[in-house]
């Protein structure tokens, strides 16, 4: 692998990274705050068998249950699949797009040093959003009432 094609995979992520990371922890945040408002009626809704399951079938009532079905189950791989999907698509396909394709033809790197460079700056990417919804994951247990262990909040964001 090379490591400047690391970096510059890296570079390139750097800013969607950062900005999918920040919206999972404002999000966290803000369904962390609603829970106390909504936790004495949503506890009691009858949702169809189809939709409890798509949410892991969660107890609204609790906060590990609006956490699981909110964030583990809708928001969470949701914006981890379109970090991991979007960088993907882009690995070399932004390269020609962005006029860097020709820099890097440039330079003596073969095709699997370049291309585990670049699938390993997607992976650490991903690896940034997930830590980021860690954080997030522990401010909105602590806006919600507390009540999750931060292991089973890491098992949750991992």
């Amino acid at each position: 692998m090379s490591g400047p094609t690391l970096a510059m995979a890296l570079r390139q992520r750097r800013t969607s990274t950062a900005l999918s990371g920040l919206a999972m922890i404002v999000v966290i945040l803000l369904v962390g705050a609603l829970f106390p408002s909504l936790s004495d009626t949503i506890g009691t809704l009858e949702l169809p068998e189809g939709v409890a399951e798509l949410l892991g079938n969660a107890d609204y009532g609790t906060v590990t249950g609006w956490m699981q079905g909110e964030i583990g189950a809708v928001y969470g791989p949701l914006v981890l699949a379109a970090t991991a999907i979007t960088g993907a698509s882009a690995l070399l396909a932004g390269e020609e797009e962005s006029g860097g394709l020709a820099f890097l033809l440039a330079h003596p790197v073969s095709r699997r040093a370049l291309l585990l460079a670049k699938a390993t700056g997607v992976a650490i990417a991903v690896l940034v959003v997930a830590a980021m919804t860690l954080i997030g994951l522990l401010a909105g247990v602590a806006v919600a009432g507390g009540g999750i262990a931060p292991g089973n909040l890491a098992a949750l964001a991992l």
